[in-house]
């Protein structure tokens, strides 16, 4: 006696591949929400401008979208960015933004030089908006660099301005 194969248009009664599919689209669906809700968050969290983009309500930028004269919220810790908090410069902040500029193309030059470059572009631009040269100021100062995981697309960086502890106002044309 010999067994009767079964018909290759008869569906199969293990299920596995059904229990595959099913995992494939419930992990689909999560991207899909997590990446919407990601999305949402961001818009809800966001800041808002005026008309000539000065910030005019409380929220996250992207660095990217730092601007000279937004000021920032949260103390700058040696750490990655991809957003900060920025408010009106009449609300409390830690520090403000003086400048943004990009660093030249080329191949990434390495943390150290990104540094470098980073710091004597801010030193150089320092006194066209406090008034006064860095060293002569009782300010203090650091910047938001480019990394090497992202050189391809950003070469960026954001000047800060800061004093001791929290402050309202800005420091351009400060003098201090």
């Amino acid at each position: 006696m010999t067994e009767t194969p079964s018909s290759p248009t008869e569906p199969k009664k293990n299920g596995v591949g059904h229990i595959i599919r099913l995992v494939v689209s419930v992990v689909f669906a999560l991207g899909v929400i997590a990446s919407v809700g990601t999305f949402a968050y961001n818009k809800l969290t966001e800041a808002d401008r005026d008309k000539d983009g000065n910030v005019t309500s409380q929220g996250k930028v992207s660095v990217d979208e730092l601007k000279a004269g937004d000021c920032v919220v949260e103390n700058i810790a040696e750490k990655e960015y991809a957003r900060v908090e920025v408010a009106p410069c009449a609300k409390e902040h830690s520090s403000e933004i003086y400048a943004t500029f990009e660093l030249e193309d080329g191949d990434f030059p390495g943390d150290k030089q990104v540094d470098e470059l980073a710091g004597q572009g801010c030193y150089d631009r320092f006194e066209t908006f406090v008034g006064i040269s860095y060293d002569d100021s009782a300010l203090d100062m650091t910047y938001l660099l480019p990394l090497e995981d992202s050189w391809d697309v950003d070469r960026g960086v954001a000047c800060m301005v800061m004093a001791d502890g929290a402050t309202t106002g800005s420091f351009k044309g400060a003098k201090r």
